[in-house]
């Protein structure tokens, strides 16, 4: 799938809005963060995050990558957060990822 496609059929609220890539909203609102903006910003990372995280299946590269080394003794450092690995079939226990997990995602400080 194109990412025009892509971008379209899972982001409609976005594109209708004009913007053409995830790249670009996050740029929009990593940026600006502030009282008035807080709902979009945080409403973006939400249907983001389900789309990326909980909706997508594990993808061909990450079952091809599982495929080759499941039977060997790896260790796996990602700055991946979308738990494509886990998903593949790799064990957790094996994964180090650095940057977090997008089901551990949230804001430091609650906006109510």
């Amino acid at each position: 799938m194109e990412v025009q496609e892509f971008f379209k059929e899972h982001y409609p609220q976005y594109a209708r809005l004009g913007y053409k890539t995830i790249g670009e909203i996050m740029g929009k609102f990593w940026m600006n963060i502030d009282k008035e903006n807080a709902c979009k910003y945080w409403g973006f990372w939400s249907h983001h995050i389900n789309e990326i995280r909980y909706k997508t299946p594990a993808t061909e590269p990450y079952l091809n990558l599982y495929k080759l080394v499941k039977d060997k003794n790896y260790y796996i450092i990602s700055t991946n957060v979308d738990y494509q690995l886990e998903k593949a079939g790799f064990s957790q226990d094996k994964i180090f990822e650095p940057q977090g997990q997008y089901s551990q995602f949230q804001c430091i400080t609650p906006l109510l």
